[in-house]
């Protein structure tokens, strides 16, 4: 998987496939790794309250990823593709709504790239991601890089 293990930040915005301007979205989320990976995240956007998101992503034994995504009102599942890039996934949910998307790595950041479909109509979403810096001690000297990738 692209994206370490980690706190990490991201601005986005979605519009409908029909429409020419987006609405703007915010997202912090903890990316942590035991027996796969748990991501779990707030997404903000000017005009809801905050959204929780859990994200699961477990291995499967013919080389993909399950995925499971939960919040409130929210139950996606889906697979992966996460050993090379761009990472890409396919998500649906029992209603049939299903969701596409797409990571992949930028100059200073990841870029997340999607569509999502339901009974209502076609969503695409475009999110920069960066790791949250963290403040770096050494002996007087205090760095606020973000990790370098490497």
């Amino acid at each position: 998987m692209l994206l370490a293990a980690g706190k990490w930040t991201g601005k986005g915005s979605y519009r409908p496939v029909d429409v020419s301007s987006g609405t703007s979205f915010a997202v912090d989320f903890t990316l942590s790794e035991d027996d796969g990976a748990l991501i779990e995240a707030e997404l903000t956007t000017p005009a809801r309250d905050p959204l929780q998101l859990t994200v699961w992503i477990v291995a499967d034994d013919c080389g993909g990823y399950t995925l499971s995504v939960r919040g409130a009102g929210i139950a996606y599942d889906g697979t992966a593709k996460l050993d090379s890039e761009p990472n890409a996934g396919l998500l649906r949910n029992a209603d049939g709504a299903s969701a596409a998307f797409a990571l992949f790595a930028l100059r200073d950041a990841y870029g997340l790239r999607g569509f999502a479909q339901d009974g209502e109509g076609m969503l695409t979403w475009e999110l920069a991601l960066r790791p949250l810096a963290e403040a770096a001690l050494g002996g007087n000297v205090v760095a606020f890089e973000p990790p370098r990738r490497r």
